[in-house]
């Protein structure tokens, strides 16, 4: 049953399935080549709780959301993580879009998170041989991109009912 009425509902798949990178997708079953996937909420805080995080309503999506801004607010980590948890409980949960923790570079702010794997999902790329690799960089002149892939690599957490620009 969908959060939101009228949302689509999202699919569920094995680890390691082939996916569409522009629909959502939640990874079911054993994931033990993707330590990424035990970040739950415990985790993130007890790693990164005193972070600073910003934090916003929907952003607008159609002509008909431009007014008011979204509200926007910067906060730890482990102070959104509490909000998150309860939104769904709120009095007001229906009248007020809850805040989604928006686009947080993890990796930058805390590079030791990074691990090789994060960035690639096992069963789901087109893997290529090393020297394919070098040969495709070359050609590109793209050089060292481990540091500019980290910086994409981004991390949103939102309470039910969230939604984003790309997400809902």
């Amino acid at each position: 049953a969908a959060l939101v009425p009228g949302a689509r509902p999202i699919r569920r798949t094995p680890h390691g399935s082939r996916w569409d990178p522009g629909a959502p997708l939640v990874l079911v079953g054993k994931r033990e080549e993707f330590p990424p996937s035990e970040w739950g909420w415990d985790v993130l805080e007890e790693r990164f709780g005193d972070a600073l995080v910003l934090c916003k309503q929907r952003a607008p999506v159609f002509d008909s959301d431009l007014g008011a801004p979204p509200l926007m607010a910067e906060s730890s980590l482990r102070e959104y993580l509490e909000y998150a948890r309860g939104a769904h409980l709120a009095p007001r949960r229906r009248q007020v879009a809850p805040m989604y923790m928006n686009g947080w570079d993890v990796f930058n702010a805390f590079p030791d998170a990074w691990a090789p794997c994060v960035d690639q999902i096992p069963g789901t790329i087109e893997n290529i041989t090393a020297e394919a690799y070098e040969r495709l960089h070359r050609q590109w002149r793209l050089g060292e991109t481990h540091s500019r892939v980290r910086a994409l690599c981004k991390l949103f957490v939102g309470p039910r009912g969230a939604i984003t620009r790309m997400h809902q």
